[in-house]
């Protein structure tokens, strides 16, 4: 006798299956409603086969496990990023040069120059060791006498005269040579004051077109592989991009951004002042996640981690920062303490102090993980942090006191398995670095996990079409601790448990973007986010769990990926 407006059947069933809610008890059930794009109830198949209607969808699983969709915080499968790993630029505007000596490279340069217009940038990526790190102001600009030069090293620069004119000249990060004088190298404020805010800017008619159109079938693929919802660093014209395909619905899965307009920046204070708190504004398909700034260490290829631990030697053709051990902001003219006022250091104090938290920062040595407690200190004598999810990414060094320290926050950690057991690249970097046994000790997940944090999985990559990657070998890594390629096993005592990966991708992955009171489990009243797996993740043997096939992607209660 009720009317039709207070009655409505579920949109969906799935039942006869595994499902995996991942909450904290981590409760198992056979079947799953949805309606309206939320979880309407678990429990066991007979009943939820109840709450289907005429038009219900109902999907028999067939004994196929369901889980949480996987919650991937920091990932590189974003376009649009205009900032100090290279900007985005017009159409062909960039050029990857290879430097199989340090002629070549110049002749090609100088081929780009010769085509380019007077008065035009020219910006190329070179590879990064000790032959191109040769490169200085007075060279290129033999190769470049009349156009902006930007040659790119990832995280930082050398560029001519002609661009080294248009950066103030007491920007900090200015490079200069023995007599003090400026050498064409850029880091720190300097890149970014180059990158953000010199070179030229995607026309807004291509952001919001062709490249939106190739962002799309990113986060497709994304899709493809259990990803439901997918953070990163973004910039101008990433929030352009992921702007239009929001207005035009055209979204495949949830994007969280941690803005970086505050990076690299030595205005940033102005910045802050000026734009004010946007952290969590949006909606649960497009939200604005936090703020993030420029690493506090390098990379450990050219041996650019600030760490506590020795450095037994440096790796062949990777001395990029100079002196061994050198990192960035040393390179850049500064040194403890001064460095602090020279780098994101500072930012870091000033986002906490207009409300905002840090969600991204890159410190990956131990030594800097110290430095970011510093400044964790400091900001919660202004601005108490404890539970606004400031926190890091990739996590290869994390000791026990740094760990107690940390959870005092509650910080997020978010830990990266591909550089460890996806390949041997870093591996083997890291045993001439630091010594084979170093590696035990790397990414602590276990240990985290122990002492009351929780940790979350990241990806840090991006997903091409042609892609072999699978997100469930994330997972795998850190049960198995196993190195895909040498077998190696790196850290038995740090392996962990099949719950604990899960939970480490979905559920506590979901706090990194306050985000655990809409997704992340599969309970009831929380979004509709979920991934059939074609296997059952509890049971099959531990190595072939990257295996498991994604049979079907659900977003908001929609199928955004069906495999064919």
């Amino acid at each position: 006798a009720l009317p039709p407006e207070v009655l409505a059947y579920a949109d969906m069933v799935l039942y006869n299956g595994k499902v995996l809610s991942a909450d904290d008890q981590f409760s198992i059930f056979q079947a799953i409603a949805v309606r309206e794009g939320k979880i309407l109830a678990v429990g066991d198949s007979s009943r939820i086969l109840t709450m289907a209607g005429p038009t219900t969808q109902k999907v028999d699983l067939n004994g196929k496990s369901v889980i949480p969709g996987f919650n991937e915080v920091h990932s590189s499968a974003v376009v649009g990023k205009h900032g100090p790993s290279g900007p985005m630029l017009p159409e062909g505007m960039r050029t990857r040069i290879p430097f199989p000596t340090l002629d070549i490279g110049l002749n090609m340069i100088k081929a780009l120059v010769d085509r380019a217009q007077p008065g035009e940038w020219v910006v190329v990526d070179v590879p990064i060791n000790k032959l191109t790190f040769q490169l200085n102001r007075t060279i290129l600009d033999t190769v470049a006498p009349n156009n902006p030069l930007y040659v790119n090293y990832a995280l930082d620069s050398v560029v001519n005269s002609m661009v080294l004119e248009m950066v103030p000249p007491d920007m900090p990060g200015i490079g200069r040579d023995e007599n003090g004088e400026p050498n064409g190298k850029l880091a720190g404020f300097a890149h970014g004051y180059l990158s953000y805010e010199l070179v030229p800017f995607p026309s807004i008619k291509d952001l919001e077109t062709k490249y939106a159109a190739e962002q799309k079938q990113m986060l497709e693929k994304a899709a493809s592989l259990g990803i439901t919802s997918l953070g990163s660093r973004g910039s101008g014209p990433t929030v352009i991009i992921m702007r239009a395909l929001w207005a035009r619905g055209e979204l495949p899965i949830r994007i969280r951004l941690a803005l970086d307009f505050a990076r690299m920046n030595a205005n940033a204070e102005a910045y802050f002042r000026r734009i004010g708190n946007l952290e969590g504004i949006g909606d649960s398909w497009l939200k604005i996640g936090g703020n993030t700034t420029e690493s506090l260490d390098g990379t450990p290829g050219r041996a650019g981690l600030l760490t506590r631990k020795p450095k037994l030697q440096e790796p062949p053709n990777m001395g990029a920062y100079g002196p061994l051990g050198e990192n960035k902001f040393e390179h850049a003219g500064g040194a403890e303490p001064d460095w602090r006022e020279k780098s994101d250091y500072n930012t870091i104090l000033l986002a906490n102090r207009y409300g905002w938290n840090t969600n991204d920062i890159h410190a990956r040595g131990d030594r800097a993980v110290d430095i970011a407690i510093e400044v964790f200190e400091r900001a919660d004598q202004e601005r108490p942090i404890k539970g606004r999810r400031f926190g890091f990414v990739h996590g290869d060094m994390r000791t026990a006191d740094q760990i107690a320290k940390l959870i005092q926050w509650d910080a997020i950690l978010s830990v990266n398995p591909k550089y460890l057991f996806l390949g041997r690249s870093v591996p083997d970097l890291y045993k001439i670095t630091y010594g084979a046994d170093a590696l035990h000790g790397m990414f602590p997940v276990k240990s985290l996990i122990n002492a009351g944090l929780k940790p979350v999985i990241e990806s840090n990559t991006d997903y091409p079409p042609d892609t072999t990657f699978t997100y469930l070998s994330l997972l795998e890594k850190f049960i198995t601790r196993k190195n895909e390629v040498t077998g190696e096993v790196y850290g038995q005592d740090e392996r962990i448990s099949r719950e604990e990966a899960l939970w480490a991708a979905t559920n506590w992955a979901s706090r990194f973007y306050n985000d655990e009171h809409q997704q992340g489990t599969l309970e009831v009243g929380k979004l509709a986010d979920m991934v059939i797996l074609d296997g059952d993740y509890m049971t099959v043997p531990e190595e072939n769990i990257s295996d498991i096939p994604v049979v079907m992607t659900i977003v908001g209660g929609k199928v955004v990926y069906q495999r064919p």
